[in-house]
């Protein structure tokens, strides 16, 4: 059995038909891991991305870009389906609820399995509360 290949694994077991919330996805850490969690987990339900507008960008368009970024080229080419699995919902992560709307928040909580809470500021002089 390859190292690499882990469609039998237990964590892609782990994963089957489970839901994903994550913040964070469109960092260096997120980005890598919602790479990893597609490639390697085919019989997840669906990943839900908390994104912040930014610049006059909605969430979509940058999770659409994010997703047709290097780091998801090979599997673009060879499961491009997968990507029909990943939902981006508008909020930010120091607004109250995540800054979700009530739909969002309301699917988020029904649906979802498991967290990975990977967002985080660059701002190295932030106050620490943020």
């Amino acid at each position: 059995m390859d190292v690499n290949d882990n469609a039998c694994g237990t964590v892609s077991q782990f994963y089957s038909e489970k839901c994903i919330f994550i913040t964070g996805a469109t960092g260096f850490m997120g980005k890598v891991l919602l790479n990893k969690l597609l490639q390697s987990c085919p019989m997840l339900e669906s990943i839900y991305v908390l994104i912040r507008p930014k610049r006059d960008e909605l969430p979509r368009v940058r999770l659409d870009k994010l997703l047709d970024g290097p780091l998801f080229k090979h599997l673009k080419e060879t499961n491009a389906s997968s990507f029909k699995k990943v939902f981006a919902i508008t909020g930010d992560i120091t607004l109250p609820r995540l800054g979700m709307s009530d739909d969002d928040f309301d699917t988020v909580i029904e649906n979802t399995s498991v967290i990975f809470h990977s967002a985080a500021t660059v701002r190295f002089d932030e106050e620490l509360r943020k």
